[in-house]
């Protein structure tokens, strides 16, 4: 949909959502709710991102925090009073931009995703934590990640209607890669440069196209290698 569309459905919905703030506030007295800033939390480095869970089990909310020049996600034990102090230091190897927090195998114990590893390299993790005796490390674990493949899964749907037509594919590396839209005759409807979306998996709406229906040839290539698809349209 393009922005300008989204822009006015947006101007649309707004007067409804303000209509119903002011009947609410018709039928409900007046509250008084106040904020006050809590104590600031010291971090050595420079923030990007952080994450706020119980990590060391004992009911109260803690704090992992990753940083954008460092090398490691360093975990700070709350009080429950607002007030934290350094805990746990994680080494991941690579500038570490997102941190998130979370039973993601559903095993009851919380883990830490970072997302700065790079594809086709091997992560090395261990846990240091700090007592009154001394400062201890985990047994260190090695995590291999997985390299990007050149792929192209097609329309989704296919077949799918012009006015809603998306390719999806996934790119190897951020190099430069073309995808094309060929029709029947072997004449090129569609060529698109994509590789500056960077590796990983993508979307790339063909809606604005306004394609006639029927068949036609997806081929995605980069580095000199070519991935093809037959998709349909309505």
């Amino acid at each position: 949909m393009p922005p300008r569309r989204i822009r006015s459905a947006a101007l649309l919905v707004l007067p409804a959502l303000l209509a119903t703030a002011a009947a609410a506030r018709a039928d409900c007295p007046p509250v008084s709710v106040s904020f006050s800033l809590a104590a600031p939390v010291s971090v050595n480095g420079y923030p990007a991102g952080c994450a706020a869970a119980d990590f060391d089990g004992d009911g109260l909310r803690d704090v992992a925090v990753s940083f954008m020049w460092g090398d490691a996600v360093a975990v700070y034990r709350g009080n429950g009073a607002g007030a934290f102090s350094p805990w746990h230091t994680i080494p991941v190897g690579r500038r570490p931009h997102h941190v998130a927090a979370g039973d993601l195998d559903h095993d009851g114990r919380l883990v830490l995703a970072d997302d700065g590893v790079a594809p086709g390299t091997t992560a090395l993790y261990r846990l240091a934590f700090t007592t009154s005796e001394g400062t201890f490390h985990s047994t260190p674990s090695t995590i291999a990640v997985p390299a990007l493949a050149l792929s192209l899964e097609g329309a989704r749907p296919n077949p799918a209607p012009a006015a809603k037509l998306a390719l999806a594919f996934s790119l190897r590396t951020s190099a430069s890669a073309t995808l094309e839209l060929y029709d029947v005759t072997g004449r090129r409807v569609v060529a698109r440069e994509v590789g500056a979306l960077g590796p990983g998996r993508h979307v790339l709406d063909l809606a604005d196209q306004h394609l006639l229906g029927g068949v036609y040839l997806a081929r995605l290539t980069q580095g000199g290698e070519q991935r093809q698809a037959r998709i349909v349209v309505l």
